[in-house]
């Protein structure tokens, strides 16, 4: 029960920190794009935007976060006891692929338009992705048990 509670804690950990830098990320990418074609906007008024963002736009996107990671990392740990090695790195690809799918799955359902704004290109979309490798690492960290981290 308690190796369940810590994948659990792991997983709502490891969502909520791909989701918050996600956010961010999103929020900059987005910023930097209004700059480049001449909208003003100073740094502060950048910096209050992602708190904003943090606190409206996150919580949902980390919702949708922890549906894929929790996916994503139930696939993985059955690769785990397969291969039995690599453990941090199957989570960070798992992580990262799981934000890709995810944003696809999105798109398709909202009729092509990418829903988060700061994944609208490729650059913007690779940050996601980097945020979903983040997310998968801290997994990996939180919730290796102690034959694990013996043996990775």
């Amino acid at each position: 029960m308690a190796v369940f509670i810590k994948r659990v804690f792991a997983l709502l950990i490891a969502s909520l920190v791909a989701g918050v830098t996600g956010s961010v990320m999103s929020t900059y990418r987005t910023i930097i794009d209004l700059r480049e074609i001449g909208a003003p906007i100073s740094d502060g008024t950048a910096f209050s935007t992602a708190l904003y963002d943090v606190q409206h736009f996150a919580p949902l996107y980390t919702l949708f976060i922890t549906i894929a990671f929790l996916i994503a990392f139930l696939v993985s740990g059955g690769l785990y006891k397969t291969i039995k090695f690599g453990r941090p790195i199957i989570y960070i690809v798992a992580g990262a692929t799981a934000i890709l799918v995810m944003l696809y799955l999105m798109k398709q359902v909202f009729f092509g338009v990418p829903i988060v704004a700061g994944a609208r290109d490729n650059t913007g979309l690779l940050l996601q992705i980097l945020a979903g490798g983040l997310g998968g690492l801290c997994f990996a960290l939180l919730s290796k048990t102690k034959a694990q981290s013996k043996i990775a």
